[in-house]
């Protein structure tokens, strides 16, 4: 179970930091656009939208035409497409079982992290991005790796620390972090993400409004864990966001 916050959901006119306010410091916006940074024209679900259900071959889920929100369509392929990744997360995460059965057993070095039962989470996020866009996280981290399309024999070798690692071996199961595929990085504490994605948004924002460069349309997702939002960090990097409008979604997973 995941919660995604965009900063569209708390600023829609930016305030500033030391607001004269005593009322209302913030301003509960009317807006509902998933990436307020971003050109891109995405569809989003919400809890009011009226679904269609059924086992065609070629239609999965199927939203009902309205005037507000376009058609959304998954196909047979895409379907299996995004099955076939969370398959495949869960195969790796089986690997690090026996991977956890080595590390309990002193055969391996480092901690081991699984991320069984929240793979549609990654699989669901991440399938949206394009190849330039940035993910970043805090452990486990493996599943969103290999969403991200990092091969998952480089992940493994990484665990058992192997020159042939995303990483070469000096990561681990914590530090996962491929230049390539524009994931960086897991890390050892689950609050760190959060700062590095905002600085990665607005780097992004930067590019397009100051550098004018037309075709930097990223976006950055930062997966976190329920407990993080108890950290003083969440909640500036919710206010930068918001108030400068960056192209980021906050992912919150529920680890219980």
């Amino acid at each position: 179970m995941a919660t995604a916050f965009s900063p569209s959901k708390f600023a829609a006119q930016p305030s500033p930091l030391n607001t004269t306010s005593q009322n209302n410091p913030l301003t509960i916006p009317t807006t509902a656009s998933p990436f307020l940074g971003s050109t891109r024209k995405l569809i989003r679900l919400s809890s009011s939208s009226n679904l269609n259900l059924r086992r065609g071959s070629e239609t999965v889920v199927k939203e009902n035409k309205s005037k507000s929100t376009p058609n959304l369509l998954i196909t047979k392929e895409e379907g299996l497409e995004l099955y076939e990744d969370m398959v495949l997360g869960r195969a790796v995460g089986t690997a690090f079982d026996k991977c956890a059965q080595m590390y309990y057993d002193r055969k391996m070095f480092g901690l081991v992290d699984l991320y069984n039962g929240q793979e549609a989470v990654s699989t669901g996020f991440i399938k949206l991005l394009k190849q330039q866009d940035s993910i970043v996280y805090a452990y486990p981290d493996h599943v969103q790796a290999l969403s991200k399309g990092v091969p998952a024999r480089a992940i493994l070798s990484e665990l058992l620390r192997k020159a042939t690692g995303c990483c070469r071996g000096q990561g681990g199961s914590l530090n996962i972090f491929s230049r390539e595929h524009n994931v960086l990085g897991g890390l050892d504490f689950i609050w760190e993400g959060i700062p590095i994605a905002t600085g990665v948004a607005f780097r992004s924002k930067y590019k397009r409004e100051v550098l004018k460069e037309a075709d930097c349309d990223q976006v950055t997702l930062a997966f976190f864990w329920h407990g993080t939002c108890d950290n003083v960090q969440f909640y500036e990097c919710l206010n930068v966001a918001a108030l400068w409008k960056l192209p980021i979604v906050f992912v919150v997973e529920n680890s219980v």
